[in-house]
């Protein structure tokens, strides 16, 4: 994103006294940062537009903390200069290596390092801070690599993760030279703390950050679970499709920092509070709005609003009031908080079907014959019970206003809906309702630790198809079973296998992000009362997986008997 998105991203934080933008200018395949020797022109900042942002944002009261992300994260870095690499352009890598970290053992890095630094301390001639990350810096290289082996031994450390924390203790050192102070990902606390670093809880909930405070380092938190603007910000059949679960605008407002855990000491630690917003699926400024806005005016009341004076109605009506303004700046914000979120479960042989908002001044009308509900529509005032095929739909109103989309929810019926399991199974599998291309859009069951089901289908039917929906999602190891076994009986003791679903060859640790059923189909009606089903896993991803050698999970809905 070029000079101007950041001058306006400048522009709205100061109107928000959001007065810190961490800005992460390299990751990965990414490199922005204008240094001699490694910068394609074309795909970076130029040193005046970074001198013009600095000023800008000076002038806001906005200060800026750079980050260049190392070890790890330096995929273009290693690309660009294969040196720093501890196996240049991967001759004589370890097979399961990840290619995206500097080699330590070599001084000719630890020299790039101390040009690198003195740059940003040119660039940034006010910033206090000087971000060096730290996070997810993956080390097979490093144990197969004879020079940080020798660093290792020649340091006397004890291992690989004691080696990170001597190279950020030497980058560390070359920071404070230029006067700045040291901040990095709370991965620094794994591997020895520079002296006086600012730890950035990320991971989780921040908890190693707590510790670090804990132990009289100053803190920023910036918890995954609840500030990570990269994950989902409302009901997830509306959202552009990205990973994880759900950070809501409710979520946000309502994260409390200083929980009971801080003493009167720690608390003296934290610095502020941060919300982190990753771009991997956002392909225009318009995506980054839509994620950022109006999240970012929750991460300005935690920052500035004591709790007890916290009123989530009153926050709303301030929100509403701001979105309106929004536009004018060309920023679009999302709407998520009056989608509808959804759950339908199972219960007495019917489908009870529950909606729900996290804006609690709206009101909910619904149709349940496919057509579009209108302020005119039934209001929901409770759940709704079906027991055959349906299509509910259902929309926020104001006023006469619809204010959010409209959820659109077939209901599907066939011979397992709204059945019991004899053992194994999640009700979302039986609950008519298919899974979006989203895993965690509260439809999906988790297979990690269930291989096996049994349904029970009520009275003794005749069966011909029964079918599994599968998620495949490459970027988070999720993938299609490597076999899938269905039996039948009539007594739910004596079961007879009718058939088994096999992967494809060209599917196994398929790429993208898909659903597919697997399944079987007789060739002609058995009748049966009880259906069993029996997945088998993928095992471990293969090394140039995304996630290499990481153990590959499944993820199942619906289960159709016809």
């Amino acid at each position: 994103f070029g000079k101007e998105e950041v001058l306006k991203l400048l522009e709205t934080m100061a109107a928000f006294k959001l007065n810190v933008l961490h800005w992460h200018l390299v990751d990965d395949e990414g490199w922005r940062l204008p240094v001699e020797g490694i910068s394609p022109s074309a795909d970076s900042y130029s040193r005046e537009d970074i001198h013009e942002i600095v000023a800008f944002a000076k002038e806001r009261h906005v200060r800026i903390v750079p980050e260049v992300d190392l070890p790890g994260h330096a995929r273009a870095l290693v690309r660009a200069k294969p040196d720093l690499a501890c196996f240049p352009n991967g001759v004589g890598a370890p097979k399961n290596g990840v290619d995206n970290v500097v080699c330590p053992g070599k001084d000719s890095t630890v020299a790039f390092l101390r040009t690198l630094v003195a740059s940003l301390a040119e660039l940034f001639p006010d910033s206090e801070y000087i971000h060096l990350g730290g996070d997810e810096a993956w080390k097979t290289h490093w144990k197969e690599c004879p020079l940080c082996q020798e660093r290792i031994r020649k340091e006397h450390l004890a291992d690989e993760e004691e080696l990170q924390g001597w190279f950020m203790s030497r980058v560390a050192d070359y920071v404070h030279k230029h006067s700045r102070e040291v901040a990095g990902w709370d991965e620094l606390t794994e591997t020895g703390i520079p002296e006086d670093a600012i730890v950035y809880g990320w991971r989780g909930m921040g908890q190693a950050a707590l510790d670090a405070a804990r132990q009289g380092h100053r803190v920023v938190m910036t918890p995954a679970k609840v500030t990570y603007l990269i994950r989902y910000q409302g009901p997830q059949w509306f959202e552009p499709l990205t990973y994880f679960g759900n950070n809501r605008l409710f979520d946000i407002y309502s994260y409390e920092p200083l929980g009971p855990e801080w003493s009167p000491e720690m608390a003296g630690n934290l610095l502020g509070v941060q919300a982190s917003l990753w771009t991997e699926f956002c392909s225009s400024v318009a995506d980054v709005n839509y994620l950022a806005f109006p999240r970012l005016a929750a991460l300005a009341e935690i920052g500035w609003t004591r709790p007890e004076d916290k009123d989530w109605v009153r926050f709303g009506k301030s929100v509403d009031a701001f979105s309106v303004r929004l536009p004018r700046l060309g920023i679009v914000p999302a709407r998520s908080m009056f989608n509808i979120q959804h759950k339908v479960v199972p219960e007495n042989g019917r489908l009870k079907v529950m909606l729900e908002c996290e804006r609690n001044d709206v009101q909910i009308r619904y149709t349940l014959d496919g057509s579009e509900p209108c302020a005119r529509s039934p209001l929901y005032r409770r759940p709704l019970e079906i027991s055959g095929d349906a299509n509910v739909m259902a929309a926020t109103f104001r006023d006469g206003e619809m204010l959010g989309k409209i959820l659109s929810l077939p209901l599907g019926w066939n011979k397992a809906t709204a059945c019991s399991f004899v053992y194994g199974g999640d009700p979302v599998l039986l609950n008519g309702v298919r899974g979006s291309l989203r895993r965690s859009d509260s439809e999906w069951a988790a297979a990690a630790d269930i291989d096996s089901l049994c349904i029970d289908l009520g009275r003794v039917a005749d069966v011909k198809n029964v079918i599994l929906g599968a998620v495949n999602d490459f970027g988070m190891a999720v993938h299609l079973p490597r076999k899938v076994e269905v039996s039948l009986s009539v007594d739910g003791k004596s079961f007879d296998k009718v058939g088994e679903w096999n992967i494809a060859d060209n599917q196994v640790f398929a790429k993208g992000t898909f659903v597919i059923d697997t399944g079987v189909s007789l060739g002609r009606p058995a009748a049966a009362r009880y259906v069993s089903v029996k997945v088998a896993g993928q095992g471990r991803t293969p090394a140039l997986h995304c996630r290499p050698a990481s153990e590959s999970r499944m993820y199942f809905d619906e289960i159709i008997v016809r």
